[in-house]
């Protein structure tokens, strides 16, 4: 999912975007395999959830053999 965030609203938009999924999703949503990525210079204090679990902020991550980097 991705979501530009441009203040604290769209960071309680990006929440209400992910109790969504996991209230339509027939399957568990695995923790481990979600992050958030900040991409650019201003940063936000973007703690999201699921299900309670807080997802981890990454400097990097992979997504299908493509490296992204948050610079």
């Amino acid at each position: 999912m991705y979501v530009r965030i441009l203040d604290y609203l769209d960071i309680r938009r990006l929440q209400l975007a992910l109790d969504a999924l996991v209230q339509w999703s027939e399957l568990p949503i695995s923790i481990n395999k979600c992050c958030v990525l900040n991409i650019g210079k201003v940063t936000y204090n973007t703690d999201v959830h699921i299900n309670g679990c807080i997802l981890l902020v990454v400097t990097h991550t992979r997504d299908l053999g493509v490296i992204v980097l948050s610079d």
